[in-house]
């Protein structure tokens, strides 16, 4: 028994009920709370509307009715929004339907309650000012329309002396609200609707935005490889990988062979295509989860993951090898593997003396260090 009581308290636990209700998903979480409210509205709704028909002497399966109905809708829509079903609609809360059947017994309760029925207005406006916050322009209109078609025809029924008669001075006070305010409601939620689409416009041009200023600040603007500030975040990240994980990791520097001689030769915009080209043919021949950036100049760090370092730099020397565009041209590398101990500084120390090695040795050619 003494065992059972700390679950059971954890079961109790106030947090711990909240997040079964709601859910972990913050997004879920949103649409589960405002469907909670939403039922208990319904609930509400359904209770205070059967006590004040009855009272009002309607027939008693006009106040069960309205009173079924509303629970049923609660028990619906919060079905429908808990277990996912209505993550198919455009609107996963059913906003228009629950508000359009919301009216329907709002028009209900209006043709019942008599001399009070000015009492429904105040919620039905309400209620559309809400739905105004959270629907667009086409969804606006129908509600608007469906809204008038609802009172109207209560209106009407309510003229010919059904269930009660209403009186004709008061009705037509009722109505006048009523037309005056559902419109006036639709038109500002029309301007609010417009102004969502603008600001969701502005927000995708900034996403948009962000992202090419993440990219720049990110690529080389001459070969779009990573640039050195990239490369030096992703080698810090593969470091740690490697300390927690044990994840092989190998660096190599790469620096294309008498590239000044090209330069003055042939030309910068020359130079920058050899660059250019280097960097297609790493795409070509480089594994998805190798990454070869600009360290600078015509020089290239590349990172490679899996101990598979000799074989990349020889499928890219091979490949550079047979290449003849925009004109013939090699390079020199220098590797290393990390060790757990290594710092970004001592990784490259390592490959750049193994570059150096590299180049005394003759150039195009890999040497381990």
């Amino acid at each position: 028994m003494s065992a059972r009581a700390p679950r059971i308290a954890r079961c109790l636990n106030p947090l711990q009920l909240w997040r079964l209700w709601v859910g972990r998903d913050p997004l879920r979480a949103m649409l589960h709370i405002e469907q909670g409210l939403a039922s208990a509205l319904y609930v509400q709704t359904g209770l205070l509307g059967a006590l004040l028909t009855a009272a009002m002497g309607a027939p008693a399966w006009a106040s069960a009715g309205l009173l079924l109905a509303s629970w049923l809708c609660a028990l619906g829509f919060g079905w429908a929004v808990r277990s996912g079903w209505s993550q198919r609609f455009a609107e996963p809360m059913l906003l228009s339907a629950q508000a359009a059947l919301m009216l329907l017994v709002g028009a209900l309760h209006y043709l019942l309650l008599d001399r009070y029925r000015a009492l429904v207005i105040g919620p039905v406006v309400l209620l559309l000012a809400f739905c105004m916050f959270r629907l667009e322009r086409r969804s606006i209109l129908r509600l608007v329309a469906w809204t008038l078609a609802c009172f109207l025809l209560a209106s009407g029924i309510g003229w010919c002396g059904w269930p009660l008669r209403f009186d004709g001075r008061s009705e037509l006070l009722h109505l006048g609200t009523l037309l005056l305010c559902i419109p006036g409601i639709g038109l500002l939620g029309l301007q609010m609707s417009a102004v969502r689409q603008r600001l969701e416009r502005e927000r995708l041009r900034l996403q948009e935005a962000l992202a090419e200023i993440e990219r720049l600040a990110t690529r080389d603007a001459l070969t779009d490889l990573p640039n050195r500030r990239h490369a030096e975040q992703a080698l810090d990240a593969a470091l740690a990988r490697l300390r927690r994980l044990g994840e092989p990791l190998a660096l190599a520097l790469v620096d294309l062979d008498r590239f000044k001689l090209v330069n003055d030769q042939h030309g910068h915009a020359v130079g920058d295509a050899v660059l250019r080209r280097l960097a297609e043919l790493a795409g070509q021949t480089l594994r998805r989860t190798d990454l070869l950036a600009r360290w600078g100049g015509e020089e290239f760090l590349l990172l490679m993951a899996g101990g598979e370092a000799p074989q990349g730099l020889e499928r890219l020397q091979a490949a550079v090898r047979a290449n003849e565009q925009p004109l013939p041209f090699r390079f020199s590398a220098g590797w290393t593997e990390a060790r757990p101990e290594d710092t970004p500084e001592s990784l490259l120390e390592r490959a750049d003396a193994a570059l150096y090695r590299a180049k005394a040795a003759g150039r195009d050619r890999c040497e381990r260090a």
